[in-house]
């Protein structure tokens, strides 16, 4: 999983990486566990980021051959409870 936090920071699990490493790091995940297209990449981002930098992300991941990138939410977040039904 790749998570951007409030000030921009990414990281993939819990370890921090720079985002010019962001996508070798991904591949050479994919490598050791198999074909980079068959793996999933999901990612998480906090409100506060732009939604013009995830989307640039998202872009750069599914640019170096990953198929499967999906986006998770957090439905815990008391503000978003009170907006649901």
């Amino acid at each position: 999983m790749v998570t951007i936090d409030a000030v921009g920071g990414i990281f993939i699990g819990d370890a921090p990486v720079a985002r010019e490493a962001l996508v070798n790091t991904l591949l050479q995940m994919a490598q050791a566990s198999g074909d980079p297209s068959a793996m999933r990449v999901f990612v998480r981002a906090d409100q506060a980021i732009a939604y013009g930098m995830v989307m640039q992300i998202v872009a750069e991941i599914g640019a170096s051959g990953f198929e499967k990138v999906a986006f998770l939410s957090d439905s815990r977040d008391p503000d978003v409870q009170k907006k649901l039904p």
